[in-house]
This record gives C-alpha cells, structure tokens and sequence, in this order.
C-alpha cells in the first residue's frame, strides 16, 4: 500500500527548502556585499558569494521538479557553515551570533524530527563550547552572551521540537484516518486503490483474494451488532496473521481482499488452508463461542502490465459468487474446472 501517495511531508520539505533557497542567496549576497565593500573582509565574502550561487542553483531545481534529498543537506550544512565562520571572523558586537538561533528552525523544518533533533543538539555544542574559549570580551560580558545565546537556542528548540512532533503525530492520525477501518484497524478500500494505481506496473505474480463471510446476517441477527463486531475484528487478525498487515484490506460489511505476492496455483492452495482455519476457529463474543466459514474468489494479476482494479475486484467477485453458488466455504478461481463448469459463461459475461 502506497502512503506516500497521501504523505506531503516531502513536498513540504521541498517547498521549505525552494524559500530557504531563495533566502538565504538573498541574504547572502547582501551580507556578502557588505563584508566585500564596506568591511574589507574578502575571504568571507567570496565564501558567501559561492554559498548564493549554490542556493540559487538548488532554488531553480526545486522549481523545476528536479531537487535531491542532498540538496536540502547541502543548503543547511552551507549555511552552517558560513554562519559559523562568519561569528569567528566577524566581532560579535555586530550580533552576527544571533544568526545560530535560526539552526534548529532550518533542522527540524528541512530534516524532521529525528535528524532535527541530532543536528540541533550537534550544533549547539559546536557553538556554545567553542564561542566561550574564543571570545575575547572577557569576563562577565563574555558569559552573559553565551549564557543568552544558550537559553534562546534551547527556547527555539524546544520549540520547533514540539511542533514537529506535534505535526508528526497529527499527520499520521490523519492517515490513519484515511486508509485504515476504523473497527478491524485494516487497511480500507482507498489504501487497496492506492497500492494499485493506474500506475502500478506488476513485474511478479500476484494474486487477489476476494473474501465474503457465510451468512453472516445470522450472526447479527441472533447474537446482536456488537457480535459482528466482535468476529469481524477477530477474522482480521486471522488474516493478518497469515498474510501480514499491508495485505489485508476491508471493502466494507463482511467483505475484505487479501492480496497474496505469490502465483495462482500457490495462493489458491493458501486460501484453502485458511478457509480450513476459519472453518475451525472458535470466535468469542462475551461468553458464546461463535462459528463462521468464508467464501473466496482468487483473481492473478497480469504480469508486466498496468493494473486495473475495477476488473481484478470484477473477476474475482464473479469467482466469490460461484463459490457462493456452490454451497460456500470454498474458493473459486480459474483453475477450478471442476466447479466453473458452465459458470465460465457467467464469468465472460461479467
């Protein structure tokens, strides 16, 4: 299943980096103007000249589509860089130290919060410690700078921390939202469209599995909706713990698809098995024991083809309704000859 298709972190992240691009370039080259014209300090300035050519030049990338994960790392580390070099040629009573207060804005924004994390406790060190022994304003007036510059890092921080792991953790409640079903916690009709978009070339067998529980109106019906519940969400860890999570995906009622990364003649032998397993399964619901069977209908996927969804869930509904039709608790595919018999012409007609 596809989440990155509903995951805009990376764009994000992109477009973060195409405005930090632009800014830091602009900066740059006034900064550079500055220290080249009016401060004498050449060394530095050439520096920030080649620092808003690069950011320029990944600007115009990410305009264009064609930014990599290395150009965001570039960028900041750059303008680490420059920043750091910059406090050690510079006086400090100019406040270009201010400057290390934006570090951890730029790390969590473009990086996340893992790396954010890392890079911002790394570079806090990489300032404060090596600052204090170089300064040479003395005393007190030396230790109040560090001592400000130290709380107002850790404030921004702190700060952009949270907000991360805040955005973080919001971000994945939405996709939660989005592609999991909320009773049985597996994956929904829009995560099984997602992993087969139009897209999506198959390049291996791969089967789907239609599945249908056996009556179970009758099981609403005498034992009550929360029952149904209950079974429901007890089925799907079966499935999950025969095909894996990413696998098991609910259409909706008592219907799901399990999609098997195998050919058909192996999946259709794994279907049977958990056909036999549901069909001995003791599901709970308070103290009754409950009982239940399922009908399948396996469709392969074409190989080296694009997929079309609409006609494997279409096949493998004719298939389901063959197994239905004789007597449930089986799976149909095409290699059952046996039970298509002249049911083939229903299937060409679907």
């Amino acid at each position: 299943m596809n989440r990155h298709s509903f995951d805009k972190t990376q764009e994000v992240r992109t477009k973060v980096l195409q405005g930090m691009s632009l800014i830091i370039a602009l900066v740059a080259l006034v900064v550079a103007y500055v220290n080249i014209i009016i401060s004498k300090v050449y060394i530095l300035g050439a520096i920030e000249v080649l620092l808003a050519v690069f950011c320029f030049y990944t600007y115009y990338k990410t305009c264009v589509s064609a930014s990599k994960v290395w150009h965001r790392w570039a960028v900041a580390y750059a303008y680490f860089f420059v920043v750091f070099l910059a406090v050690y040629i510079l006086k400090t009573d100019e406040g270009i130290t201010h400057w290390i207060c934006t570090f951890p804005i730029l790390a969590y924004l473009l990086f996340g919060k893992k790396h954010g994390l890392i890079t911002s406790f790394c570079l806090l060190f990489a300032s404060v410690i090596p600052l204090y022994s170089f300064l040479s304003l003395g005393g007190a007036n030396s230790l109040h700078l560090i001592v400000n510059l130290g709380l107002s890092y850790m404030t921004i921080w702190t700060v952009s921390h949270i907000y991360e792991a805040m955005r973080y953790s919001n971000q994945e409640t939405i996709l939660n939202l989005a592609l999991r079903d909320p009773l049985t916690k597996a994956f929904n009709r829009r995560a099984l469209q997602s992993r087969f978009s139009k897209q999506t070339v198959i390049d291996e067998p791969v089967c789907v599995a239609l599945i249908d529980i056996d009556f179970f109106k009758k099981v609403n019906d005498k034992y009550g909706h929360d029952a149904g519940d209950a079974v429901l969400t007890q089925l799907t860890e079966l499935f999950v713990e025969k095909f894996k999570e990413d696998n098991v995906f609910r259409m909706g009622g008592e219907e799901f698809v399990v999609v098997i990364n195998t050919d058909q003649q192996a999946a259709y032998d794994l279907i049977n098995c958990l056909i036999k397993t549901v069909e001995s399964h003791h599901f709970t619901y308070e103290k009754n024991s409950l009982k239940i069977t399922i009908s399948i209908g396996l469709e392969e996927l074409v190989t080296d083809s694009f997929v079309d969804l609409s006609k494997i869930l279409k096949a493998a509904d004719g298939y389901l309704y063959i197994a239905k039709d004789n007597g449930r608790n089986c799976a149909v595919c095409s290699i059952n000859n046996s039970m298509l018999g002249n049911k083939k012409a229903y299937l060409l007609a679907k």
